[in-house]
């Protein structure tokens, strides 16, 4: 064997290494470090960038604003979400205090357990105004009313209340 070919591995994993050590003093995720390691060529381009920001806040603000947007070509009067989108703000909050803990304490148990049910009830609760804005849409499209106003507010109604009940059963405090 030349003494070529591991003094070149050796400077790859070096390179690797130093890639690897950047992006977790830079706040990337695990996989991400540990895969810079043998990989580096592909991640060297993310050094300096900022970790992505967490939370949901843009995903909320989206969904949000296009069940309005839905419910106002249904030819339904403009829909109150504030609680909706106040429920679903405590849950970003709680979520970004749980990730806050979570860098202190990364292999606490019950901080991930938290943060899983955290990050499942957004979700559950973005898909369930995905299929409100969705029978607004149909209604638009259709020009029949599938669901009455009255149905679609206690649709809303009941995500809120979901989520409220989920925030009271881990507690408002991460």
């Amino acid at each position: 064997m030349s003494p070529v070919v591991p003094a070149g591995l050796a400077v790859w994993l070096a390179i690797g290494a130093c890639t690897a050590a950047l992006l977790h003093r830079g706040g990337h995720d695990r996989t991400t470090v540990l895969l810079s390691v043998g990989c580096w060529p592909l991640f060297v381009h993310v050094v300096g960038d900022p970790r992505p920001a967490a939370g949901y806040a843009d995903r909320v603000d989206v969904a949000l604003r296009r069940i309005a947007d839905a419910a106002g070509l249904a030819g339904e009067e403009a829909l109150d979400l504030r609680a909706v989108r106040q429920s679903l703000a405590d849950a970003d909050r709680r979520l970004a205090r749980i990730d806050a803990l979570l860098v202190d304490h990364p292999s606490e148990p019950s901080l991930t357990a938290r943060r899983t049910d955290t990050v499942r009830a957004i979700e559950a609760a973005l898909g369930d105004l995905a299929a409100i804005r969705l029978q607004f849409a149909l209604m638009s499209i259709d020009g029949k009313r599938e669901k009455t106003p009255v149905e679609l507010s206690a649709a809303l109604g009941s995500l809120r209340a979901r989520l409220d009940a989920a925030a009271e059963l881990r507690g408002s405090d991460a």
